[in-house]
């Protein structure tokens, strides 16, 4: 993952602003990493010439944007399954702190439910 962020000394601008840029109150950038279930969006400002790296986010957290977009119940089901594979891997905690602060606790609580009664 460090040598992915070191591709960021050149071009940053080539990665997508991040749909959970307002969030953090300024342009946010994402940086993917990883593949399947291992893939990672890295959250990252570029102020003046410096990039900084704010967040790396498991791919379980992409959804919540879309979620609150208009999302399915395919995402319910995707984030269920992300959960299931990664389970000690995965900081519940902090998607629970996130989701909120998103405005999404219904959201995460439907994924939790999924989880348990499958």
């Amino acid at each position: 993952m460090r040598a992915r962020i070191e591709t960021l000394k050149s071009n940053p601008n080539r990665c997508p602003v991040d749909p959970d840029s307002d969030a953090f109150g300024e342009e946010v950038r994402a940086l993917l990493y990883g593949k399947r279930h291992g893939k990672h969006r890295i959250l990252f400002a570029i102020r003046g010439q410096t990039v900084h790296v704010l967040a790396v986010r498991h791919s379980a957290r992409q959804s919540f944007s879309e979620k609150k977009e208009g999302g399915s119940e395919r995402h319910i089901r995707d984030i269920a399954g992300v959960l299931k594979v990664q389970a000690e891997r995965i900081d519940r905690e902090s998607i629970a702190d996130w989701a909120t602060w998103l405005g999404l606790g219904d959201t995460w609580r439907d994924v939790l439910r999924r989880v348990e009664n499958p």
